[in-house]
């Protein structure tokens, strides 16, 4: 190693992919159900929404009569998401459950129902609730598999859907269908920023190659998913970009995205995504905050860190959590003393 590229042994670096084992009580729960509703976090990005289409392809294949839910604006790469085109909205979901209800809820890349922010309030009808999810536990957490070594939810959901094939001998590997493939894929190289975020480790590349054996388009995805914004969106950046302020000597930079701003430009909060990673490319820069403005007035704040940093403690502060390098949380209250306090709390790891 060199002094620019040092050695870094991560937590899991000899774990296998193949290792990653999901319980047997959850695999007996999808086993079971029927009627399964499969949800993201509300704002969900291409880990949360692929995780979400590619279990519910899996689970209807599979002779379950399954749903991927939705939320309203979704971000212009999702279009390239098998599945996306039926999903069912969060805004029909009141009425879709009224009609047919599910016998079983799984929260995929959360593990807690008011991560659905409003819909939770339909999600709790449900007689159950599992997760899937990657993330520290926070909060009250549901049943389910909740393992942070994996790069992404949508390899433990890859995991499920070939452990949930009994037709398989034990020296056999599934093999994802080409849509189910898209899916994962999409959240695996988004969850790890194009495989260059730390949590990239050895199995994920495993995953990787396995999901390339199916055939699908690795490049086109990551470019669509990673890459693509509307004009629209566009126009959003520069201004959030004008919003850069730095703070603590340049270790920590804030930006901001208002209701005016998503008004001005007639976009909406979902294309966002990603701008948080502009701030942490920037020389000098360990942390990263990002106030996102609510329709409700509240702040959704997005953290991330470099270089060893902690930014899931500091959300736990707020009722949030995430990762040590990427968390979130919502916080009510005027967005400088917001910024203020989330300064404060992360210059001691200065």
């Amino acid at each position: 190693a060199t002094d620019r590229f040092p050695t870094w042994s991560p937590k899991g670096a000899t774990i296998a992919f193949d290792s990653l084992t999901p319980p047997e009580d959850l695999l007996t729960t999808l086993r079971g159900a029927e009627r399964v509703w499969v949800v993201p976090h509300w704002n969900p990005d291409p880990d949360a929404m692929g995780s979400a289409l590619a279990l519910t392809a899996a689970l209807n294949t599979a002779g379950k009569e399954a749903v991927a839910l939705g939320y309203p604006d979704p971000p212009t790469g999702f279009t390239a998401l098998p599945g996306m085109d039926e999903v069912l909205l969060s805004t029909d979901a009141a009425a879709a459950f009224e009609d047919s209800p599910p016998d079983l809820v799984v929260m995929v890349d959360c593990h807690r129902l008011d991560r659905a922010e409003a819909l939770a309030e339909v999600l709790e009808k449900a007689p159950a609730a599992w997760s899937i999810d990657h993330h520290l536990v926070e909060g009250d957490p549901l049943p389910g598999w909740i393992e942070p070594v994996a790069s992404s939810a949508s390899l433990l959901v890859m995991r499920v859907i070939e452990c949930l094939d009994e037709s398989l001998k034990d020296d056999e590997v599934a093999v994802l269908d080409e849509d189910e493939a898209v899916n994962v894929y999409a959240g695996l190289v988004t969850d790890t920023g194009g495989f260059r975020f730390p949590n990239t480790l050895p199995l994920t590349f495993e995953a990787a190659e396995r999901l390339a054996r199916t055939g699908i388009d690795t490049a086109a995805i990551a470019e669509r998913v990673l890459h693509r914004r509307s004009r629209e969106g566009m126009e959003l950046l520069k201004r959030v970009m004008a919003t850069f302020t730095f703070h603590a000597d340049g270790g920590i930079v804030s930006l901001k995205a208002d209701q005016a701003m998503l008004a001005e430009t007639g976009t909406h909060m979902s294309d966002t995504e990603g701008f948080v990673n502009l701030a942490t490319a920037v020389d000098g820069v360990r942390f990263a905050v990002f106030l996102k403005e609510r329709e409700d007035g509240h702040w959704r704040i997005s953290l991330r860190s470099e270089d060893g940093g902690d930014v899931q403690s500091v959300a736990a502060l707020h009722g949030g959590g995430g990762h040590k390098l990427a968390a979130g949380c919502t916080i009510e209250g005027d967005p400088d003393g917001v910024l203020a306090g989330l300064v404060e709390a992360l210059r001691p790891q200065l």
